[in-house]
């Protein structure tokens, strides 16, 4: 699927590509793997329309980390309890 840059108008194919990021999260360092296009022509990088996110998995796991739930078991347990 050819993804386009509105910094310098190029459009072909371009490959994601991944890089490790280490985001804090209350005060606590989590490293994470952000996701992104980076135009060959000029090198502008912008957001994935992948659906994947950083900060979401830098969340994930400080839950995980700290023994709290995530987000589908609580879900899960309010649609149960009502």
């Amino acid at each position: 699927m050819p993804e386009f840059c509105f910094n310098c108008d190029y459009e072909e194919e371009l490959q994601p590509k991944r890089e490790p990021v280490t985001i804090t999260v209350r005060g606590e360092a989590i490293s994470a793997t952000k996701e992104f296009y980076q135009c060959p022509n000029c090198e502008h990088t912008f957001s994935s329309s992948l659906g994947h996110d950083a900060l979401d998995e830098a969340y994930r796991e400080y839950r995980r980390r700290h023994g709290m739930l995530q987000p589908q078991p609580t879900y899960t347990i309010r649609i149960n309890s009502n």
